[in-house]
């Protein structure tokens, strides 16, 4: 199994600590209780393997894992004698590392990967609906789960998500079974001293969080109720005034979603005014992270456009409300306009995107400069409407992936949150 350094310089070199890549102990249990042996390599060990295994966690771990090995002889196709096996929640769409990979594994790896890797060490070839065998890009379907897990690396709760908001990979490519009360799964959140709550939970959870996380997903409501996000004004002021409730000090983390379709600037400016109005009873630091909207695939907003600006980078660290009772910021760690870039690159990535690909994953001088001037060095030598547009159904790049729900149905989902949003 590879590791990798991650692009992100804050995580820690060896991706597999914590629960980061939890999906990729689980792989290796799997295999194990099969007596088969999984151990560790590096780019410049995988060598000496038959068959490594790579763990994608996000469009980011394609960039880095690029970059680690596309200078490596022994990685070439040509001369490759290893079968470079690659799956993980950030396997959406291989196509910028086509040539450093031969399988692909879309979705979940139980009942997979165990005949599939039997099958590499034996000679024989293993077919599945939801594999693809590099470099070509072919129809796939992404494997949903058979059973809740139950591992000694992990245990299962839930699957998916009971929410099906319109931009949200998770809850298209996951079926969504068991706890209805999901996200408070323990062996995630540290025995629920940090759990991952629903706006739901948010507002009824009767326990007290030292920190947590929750999402809204759009600066106003009606962003949020066009895309599938059913929270109003007063339920964020509900949700945080509860949470609140219980003594002692609550560190909220708020994930939000920038640059929706139709944002404006009344959007961006109702969030703050709501929040304000928030009178907790106890103390409330509330962090407000915004990661940039993207058109994810297998999603019904797979067609829509995407923007880079305006970039929620530039607001990070700032406070906009410090109260005895409440303090509001919003998070340093929102993404800049450039990793937003890369990871639209990754996503709508076709064979015409090489060359842009190779540039944002090991140009050391580009990735250098300032976010900003970076991209204008870019947009100087490509033309990026392709990851930016909007599509028809259709001509959408991923038009290989299929999930649980048809492209049929997604596309009515968006045409009709679009409508909606347009009032």
């Amino acid at each position: 199994m590879l590791v990798f350094k991650p692009l992100k310089k804050k995580r820690k070199n060896n991706s597999f600590d914590g629960n980061g890549n939890v999906g990729a102990m689980v792989i290796k249990e799997l295999l194990e209780r099969k007596n088969i042996d999984v151990t560790f390599c590096s780019p410049q060990t995988a060598k000496n393997y038959k068959i490594v295994l790579v763990s994608l966690t996000s469009s980011y771990d394609i960039l880095s894992f690029y970059k680690q090995v596309h200078k490596l002889c022994e990685w070439k196709r040509e001369v490759r004698k290893f079968h470079v096996c690659c799956g993980g929640f950030g396997m959406q769409n291989p196509t910028a590392i086509r040539e450093f990979i031969d399988t692909a594994v879309f979705g979940r790896g139980e009942g997979i990967i165990e005949p599939l890797v039997q099958s590499i060490l034996d000679n024989k070839t293993y077919e599945h609906q939801s594999i693809m065998r590099l470099p070509d890009i072919t129809s796939v379907n992404i494997n949903q789960h058979n059973n809740l897990l139950d591992l000694i690396c992990y245990k299962e709760s839930f699957t998916g998500c009971p929410n099906k908001c319109l931009f949200c990979n998770y809850s298209w490519s996951r079926v969504s079974t068991g706890n209805e009360f999901g996200y408070v799964q323990s062996s995630l959140t540290n025995n629920f001293t940090s759990p991952e709550l629903t706006w739901k939970q948010m507002m009824l959870w009767d326990n007290k969080i030292g920190r947590g996380r929750s999402a809204i997903d759009g600066f106003s409501q009606r962003l949020r109720f066009a895309f599938g996000k059913t929270i109003t004004n007063q339920d964020i002021i509900d949700g945080i005034n509860h949470r609140g409730s219980f003594e002692g000090n609550t560190v909220l983390t708020v994930y939000n979603i920038g640059n929706m379709p139709t944002e404006n600037k009344n959007d961006l400016i109702e969030l703050e005014d709501v929040l304000k109005k928030c009178d907790p009873q106890n103390r409330v630091v509330v962090v407000v992270h915004t990661t940039p909207f993207r058109p994810s695939p297998a999603t019904p907003m797979q067609w829509a456009e995407a923007k880079l600006i305006p970039s929620f980078h530039k607001v990070g660290g700032k406070f906009f409300c410090d109260r005895d009772n409440l303090q509001l910021c919003h998070s340093r760690g929102n993404e800049s306009a450039y990793s937003h870039l890369q990871t639209l690159v990754v996503e709508r990535a076709t064979v015409e995107s090489d060359k842009l690909f190779h540039a944002l994953a090991t140009n050391n001088k580009l990735n250098g400069l300032r976010k900003l001037d970076a991209i204008r060095a870019i947009k100087k030598n490509f033309d990026l409407s392709s990851y930016l547009r909007r599509y028809d159904i259709g001509d959408e790049p991923t038009w290989f992936l299929e999930s649980y729900t048809s492209k049929k149905k997604m596309w009515s989902l968006w045409d009709a949150g679009l409508k909606k949003a347009n009032g």
